[in-house]
């Protein structure tokens, strides 16, 4: 027999972020770039001004090779980027069109040529980067226009894990995150954002829940992470949050779900009541060009949802305290024996064994 339970809530979410020119981030989830400067003999070069632009917000960092030629530069946040190396008696080298992604690992060998600095030697990034610096991951980046396009009900962002290959729903009954990855348990899950570890050490859910539009990038790892993230047997999922850039953006969206679209379910005498109604509103952009930036993210829901569910119902008789006409899940007889009924039970008097006195 079927009842129906309504629940009303309200749920409201704002989130500011202030970036500065010299933001402090975790290192776990930040991109990187590497590789060695040498010459046209494959000489390796020493004190090479390696510099690396943000095109977006036009933020730039330096560092000089080793005395064997080798450069990396970290924590890096996602984004488009121009590198160019420099040095005295070679030409000045420039490569466009790098894309950094949540977690990645870019190698960039640079080999420079005999000349003058003025001069400069140009190259563009090769559309597909192949990793080559570390273990093999099995997992998918989505980025920011997959984010805002892709159809989520709720729009809760766990569920872009769901399009990386491993990663199913939890297990009826499971405990932890909404995640299987690969098979294990729920609990087993990490989640990171800006490389902060987000995950409830009570609930093994995630921590803080950022809306869809205040995501810049999302990643979920399967397999094959590097042992910094070993500690849970499950996946990696990595967030990374949207920073402003020289240029204003935002965005306005309304999501709305309500039961005159819907049909009347198997079990319910008629059509269940959902009302919901879910709006955000997503601005960025400079506070001083070059150097400080902001986006503001804020999301509401409305929501009075009804649910039915099948319940066993008691009748008259086990209302009034007697059992036995009652029958237990495979139809035969169900055994109660009531302490506080008088007299001895037997088969002939097994209606005093189960009827209360």
């Amino acid at each position: 027999m079927g009842f129906y339970s309504s629940a009303r809530f309200v749920s409201l979410g704002l989130l500011a972020v202030i970036l500065s020119a010299s933001p402090s981030f975790g290192q776990s989830n930040l991109a990187t770039v590497t590789g060695i400067v040498a010459d046209s003999s494959d000489a390796a070069i020493p004190l090479v001004k390696i510099r690396i632009r943000n095109v977006d917000t036009n933020i730039d960092r330096e560092i000089a090779s080793d005395e064997t030629g080798n450069y990396t530069l970290t924590n890096l946040a996602p984004g488009n980027y121009e590198l160019t190396a420099e040095r005295d008696g070679f030409r000045r080298f420039v490569q466009h069109g790098i894309v950094l992604q949540v977690g990645q690992v870019l190698r960039s060998d640079v080999r420079l040529e005999v000349g003058a600095v003025s001069e400069s030697v140009t190259v563009d990034a090769a559309l597909v980067a192949i990793n080559t610096e570390n273990g093999a991951i099995k997992g998918d980046v989505i980025v920011q226009q997959e984010i805002q396009e892709l159809p989520l009900a709720g729009r809760d962002f766990t569920d872009l894990a769901f399009f990386t290959p491993g990663v199913v729903p939890k297990a009826e009954g499971g405990q932890g995150s909404e995640l299987n990855v690969n098979g294990a348990r729920a609990s087993n899950t990490n989640f990171y954002v800006d490389g902060f570890d987000n995950r409830n050490a009570r609930g093994a859910a995630a921590q803080t829940r950022p809306n869809i539009d205040a995501l810049q990038e999302f990643k979920m790892e399967a397999s094959g992470y590097s042992a910094e993230y070993g500690r849970m047997a499950g996946g990696v999922l990595h967030m990374v949050l949207r920073s402003g850039t020289n240029q204003f953006h935002g965005n306005l969206n309304y999501y709305i779900r309500n039961d005159i679209f819907d049909s009347r379910g198997f079990f319910e005498a008629g059509k269940t009541v959902l009302r919901q109604h879910q709006f955000a509103a997503t601005i960025a952009g400079p506070i001083v060009r070059n150097r400080t930036f902001f986006m503001v993210s804020y999301e509401g829901l409305r929501a009075d949802q009804e649910a039915t569910r099948l319940v066993r119902v008691p009748t008259l008789l086990e209302k009034a305290g007697d059992f036995s006409q009652s029958v237990n899940i495979n139809g035969g007889p169900l055994f109660l024996f009531d302490r506080l009924a008088s007299g001895a039970c037997n088969a002939t008097t097994r209606a005093a064994c189960f009827r209360a006195t």
